[in-house]
């Protein structure tokens, strides 16, 4: 067996950041190759890096049948993984961790929703869900008698269902589902909460489903995000119809004065309440499946 590969992992928490690098290896990586993923330029890790770090683990994990070796991480961010059950999943590397520098665990925390393996609909989704909630009417929520309430947990519950449906193993008699992730952490910043949640995927992406039902070819990943943002939906054999994309966004900016990140294949959108504008960008090599990030704030 040769010597691993040494891959340099990117300031992840910015998805506007410069994986080519990484995403070149991804894509020519063999069976049997063994990975270390070098994460000395980063700093500290929020949501969409944990899951941006997970999804890059799990399918190099997918390809090579082999763990993922981290180095060179600093104490806080493997004490923070720790906490939140990332090393828990069989796609990295377990380090040992000193007991003192270990976080205490709280399994009904109101600070975050440990990083989740989503492989059910019904009932898994529908009790990490209820979790979630109780975190929001604790930080965000004014009124959890107000409709905004029902409406965040529909809006998380519409992502899963896409990413439970984006990445439904076809070839299996029953339904199937590939690797989707949920997780959700708490900051308090001045006299304002920020509720961060991230959700992926490693689904055929937002592109390929299109394709599948219409029979179009889009020239672009971002060209498709635009055209999703618009209305158009890839949902196909699902039995519950959602309310689409531009509902997420909607909710998440005029309701929570929140911002989103969303991601599928080689496209990158993001938009956030105090700047309008659409920020986009096309990546040179493609990500499976379709990831997402939204800022709450109350």
């Amino acid at each position: 067996m040769g010597e691993p590969i040494k891959i340099k992992i990117p300031e992840i928490n910015n998805w506007f950041s410069d994986f080519t690098q990484i995403m070149w290896h991804i894509n020519k990586l063999q069976n049997t190759e063994r990975i270390e993923l070098d994460l000395e330029d980063v700093k500290f890790i929020e949501p969409g890096g944990v899951l941006i770090l997970t999804l890059i683990c799990n399918q190099i994990y997918n390809i090579t049948e082999n763990q993922v070796k981290l180095i060179n991480v600093n104490n806080g961010i493997v004490s923070y993984l720790e906490r939140i059950n990332f090393f828990q999943y069989k796609f990295v590397q377990k380090p040992r961790i000193p007991l003192f520098e270990q976080w205490s665990r709280n399994s009904s925390s109101m600070l975050l929703l440990e990083l989740t393996y989503l492989n059910s609909p019904f009932p898994q989704l529908t009790q990490i869900l209820g979790r979630l909630n109780d975190i929001l009417i604790k930080w965000i929520y004014k009124n959890k008698d107000d409709p905004a309430c029902s409406n965040i947990i529909t809006i998380i519950s519409e992502i899963c269902n896409n990413s439970f449906e984006h990445s439904i193993l076809r070839t299996s008699a029953t339904k199937m589902y590939g690797p989707c992730f949920l997780f959700a952490q708490v900051y308090s910043k001045g006299h304002t909460n920020e509720v961060d949640i991230a959700v992926g995927d490693l689904g055929i992406g937002i592109r390929k489903s299109l394709e599948i039902k219409y029979n179009w070819i889009y020239p672009s990943d971002v060209m498709v995000l635009k055209k999703v943002l618009e209305g158009l939906s890839g949902r196909t054999f699902s039995d519950r119809g959602g309310s689409g994309i531009p509902y997420v966004v909607e909710s998440t900016m005029n309701n929570f004065n929140g911002e989103y990140f969303l991601r599928t294949g080689k496209g990158i959108v993001m938009q956030d309440m105090g700047n309008k504008m659409l920020a986009t960008k096309e990546l040179m090599y493609a990500f499976p499946g379709t990831q997402w990030v939204l800022k709450l704030r109350c």
